[in-house]
């Protein structure tokens, strides 16, 4: 099935199923981009989805949502025209995306683009990483309640008991990382920021991974492996979060201290002299 959308009129919208999750996607371009977007899954039996936008300047596209399969992998190929601003012929950037719900997009991403955001979500009434928990929002506001991030009902505001009258002991969680401790049996829980995970928020969220194949005339002369990297990835204007294990990893390398290590160039970048590539997944597990 293959589907023609323009950003500003927004032609056609993919049909849907039932499901418990989806997939969402999101572009963005400094510069109007031809983007032709084909998603797949892990199952030879599932058919490609794919898209065809054109990109306005500094617009936010939200290129389509999709129903996912958590038990599946899905491929998002981004195939990217002509971009004469940065003499690219072609463009395609790929992720791999095992579906969970809180996945982050990355903190870079490649030219032509400056956004991209992968976003898996929970349709209304489920929960959890594979959002096969179903809590009833409506009967839990009804009780003075609302549905956590797991899927069970719970007293807002760091209160507990059937009446929620009571205050919970912030002592039993010692939460990190902006987490807040929420009622559960047998015992109060964190309840996580997006971008953290852990019984403690003591771990960063995973994130979904990119790679990227270029065509163009820049390819007439031998870059090293920095010279890529700093001259082709761009900060992700669309990421959740700016900190990563990509901007700690080379921040690590050239020994910076800033969190955005692209706004801190080498001079020289011939002073790397090795070639090679560089994973700016999350890889915290």
């Amino acid at each position: 099935m293959q589907l023609r959308v323009n950003c500003i009129l927004f032609l056609s919208i993919l049909k849907l199923i039932n499901c418990t999750g989806y997939l969402e996607l999101h572009l963005q371009s400094p510069y109007r981009q031809p983007v032709r977007v084909n998603i797949t899954s892990s199952s030879k039996n599932d058919k490609s989805k794919i898209v065809e936008v054109v990109l306005e300047p500094k617009k936010l596209c939200n290129v389509t949502r999709v129903p996912v399969d958590f038990n599946k992998v899905y491929n998002i190929t981004i195939k990217c025209g002509e971009s004469k601003e940065e003499g690219l012929t072609e463009t395609t950037i790929v992720s791999t995306v095992t579906p969970h719900f809180g996945l982050l997009s990355p903190a870079a991403v490649a030219r032509p683009l400056n956004g991209i955001r992968i976003i898996i979500g929970c349709d209304t009434n489920y929960f959890g990483e594979k959002c096969n928990v179903f809590c009833d929002m409506k009967r839990a506001k009804e009780s003075n309640k609302y549905c956590s991030s797991n899927g069970n009902p719970v007293c807002s505001n760091g209160m507990t008991s059937s009446k929620c009258d009571k205050k919970i002991d912030q002592k039993s969680c010692s939460c990190g990382r902006n987490g807040k401790c929420i009622e559960s049996s047998p015992r109060p829980i964190c309840e996580c920021s997006k971008a953290f995970r852990g019984e403690k928020c003591e771990k960063k969220q995973l994130s979904a991974s990119l790679s990227s194949h270029y065509k163009g005339d820049f390819w007439n002369f031998r870059m090293t492996f920095w010279q890529l990297i700093f001259s082709n990835l761009v900060e992700n204007q669309l990421a959740e979060v700016k900190q990563s294990e990509a901007w700690e990893t080379i921040n690590r390398i050239l020994g910076n201290s800033s969190e955005t290590p692209f706004a801190n160039r080498p001079n020289d970048t011939a002073s790397f002299p090795f070639t090679g590539s560089v994973d700016l997944d999350s890889t915290d597990e």
